[in-house]
């Protein structure tokens, strides 16, 4: 099938796991460089920045992407818009920056709040050049294109680590990484910059869009909740252990996750009208989603201190525990998030926005609740007990869709089953010979392949869905 999720998957998961082995050696030798404080003050403002940039890009991104067809008059009223969008955000962000600084006890952040405001312009100026190539599903070009740039900023950021730029070489990266992109999107999708008229098609455009973005603030704000609060009543050095935990996991959700709904949001779309269609490729999809969260989050979860040892270094042992907390969360987020796919590529913006409210509550609720009263580890506990109770809410809200539920729960049961018993296997026999190092990465190895072995053993069926992983060499 020419549209196979799969099949489409496949370089840009490439893509992905290179640029997650990048960020991991960059962060790995930027960590013996930069401290905890300076990790924390950093990822303290980005969370404030993320609360204080709510309205985002009023949902045009979403909107361009979700149409079956997009004219050019559309295409340039959608980049002007966020043009608009991007410059209000770096005015209003130079306004409130003392105010961050005073919020966090820490005027250097004032400066850093400068800088990460254009890097939100920048951002906003490549978006619909980005859009243009994921429509014409440029994946190839996609990821060639951001691996490259990663390498570039990633030696910007350690070099600038190792002359001693502190939390400075974290900032400079991203803006290396963004004004690259910048370039690079609009030379690979050949990208015009064109007036425009408003008709009837951008208004229609727009108000779906906005009527998204109202979920969108509510997931900028639960995002970035955790660490704006932490910011304050934990401390920055918490606030560091903590970003530095969240990000192994953020770039999972990000990189990998998010690369598959990349390639199969536009499919889905197309397919809005066709239910059979549709459902078979949200299956597709999900069995791809749950096979990479559960071999990862189990790598995560049964080997974080060889993890966080060779990743961060000596100094970094309160992120063990937080990191095996977190990643219990990916048992529950893959059904969590491809409940956004199903009304979003349907057009139903009512059941999305339903759907996203219910959810951020009550997991903006947890967290908040979780960092006031116990702090850095009732934050990471919140986070996970929220995603659980999700799942529930997710349910009754979804029964419009007559979803396949005793489906979605197989098709999660199985990984979550071969990852359980690959993690008990290796944890017992780890335990029974030396522990250093070495030992320690052949377990690792050995988890991987006792997982792969079961997924491979256990057939399919009408309730389990799984990997075809012969559709990845498919020329059909």
């Amino acid at each position: 099938m020419s549209d196979s999720i799969i099949k489409k998957s496949i370089l840009p998961l490439i893509g992905s796991m290179g640029k997650y082995l990048i960020q991991i050696v960059r962060v790995g030798i930027i960590a013996r460089f930069v401290l905890p404080e300076d990790y924390g003050i950093v990822a303290a403002v980005q969370g404030i920045i993320g609360l204080s940039t709510i309205l985002g890009d009023f949902g045009m991104t979403t909107a361009a992407l979700q149409k079956r067809t997009l004219s050019s008059n559309s295409e340039s009223a959608f980049f002007w818009f966020n043009v608009v969008i991007g410059s209000l955000l770096v005015i209003i962000l130079s306004l409130i920056a003392p105010f961050i600084g005073n919020y966090l006890n820490n005027f250097e952040a004032v400066n850093i709040v400068y800088a990460l405001a254009i890097n939100y312009l920048i951002i906003s100026l490549y978006s619909q050049a980005l859009v243009k190539l994921k429509r014409e599903l440029k994946f190839k070009r996609i990821t060639l294109l951001e691996i490259s740039t990663t390498i570039v900023s990633s030696f910007v950021g350690v070099m600038l680590a190792i002359n001693g730029y502190k939390y400075w070489s974290l900032i400079y990266m991203q803006l290396a990484d963004s004004i690259l992109l910048l370039f690079g999107y609009f030379i690979l999708s050949k990208y015009k910059i064109r007036k425009f008229k408003i008709d009837d098609e951008i208004k229609g455009s727009m108000k779906f869009g906005i009527s998204v973005n109202i979920m969108n603030v509510l997931n900028r704000i639960t995002k970035n909740a955790d660490l704006s609060l932490l910011g304050r009543f934990a401390g920055i050095t918490a606030t560091g252990f903590y970003s530095r935990a969240i990000s192994l996991t953020n770039i999972l959700n990000t990189q990998l996750r998010g690369t598959i709904f990349t390639v199969s949001f536009p499919i889905l779309a197309k397919n809005q009208d066709n239910d059979l269609v549709f459902f078979k490729k949200i299956f597709e999809s999900y069995a791809l989603i749950v096979f990479i969260n559960c071999l990862i989050g189990g790598v995560l979860f049964w080997f974080a201190d060889v993890i966080i040892s060779l990743y961060l270094g000596p100094g970094w042992d309160d992120v063990v525990p937080l990191l095996r907390i977190i990643s219990v969360s990916f048992l529950f987020l893959p059904f969590n998030t491809i409940s956004d796919q199903i009304p979003l590529a349907k057009g139903d913006s009512l059941s999305y926005n339903k759907i996203g409210v219910a959810k951020n509550v009550i997991k903006l609720s947890l967290i908040i609740s979780g960092t006031l009263f116990w702090g850095l580890w009732g934050c990471a506990l919140g986070l996970v007990i929220s995603e659980f109770v999700n799942v529930f809410i997710i349910i009754l809200l979804m029964k419009k869709y007559t979803l396949q539920i005793n489906k979605f729960v197989l098709t999660s049961l199985f990984p979550f089953l071969f990852c359980l018993s690959s993690g008990i296997v290796c944890y017992v026999l780890n335990s029974l010979v030396v522990d250093n190092i070495f030992n320690k990465l052949v377990a690792i190895a050995l988890y991987c392949t006792l997982f792969f072995l079961q997924y491979i053993a256990v057939p399919a069926n009408s309730n389990y869905e799984k990997i075809k992983f012969n559709a990845f060499f498919s020329k059909k």
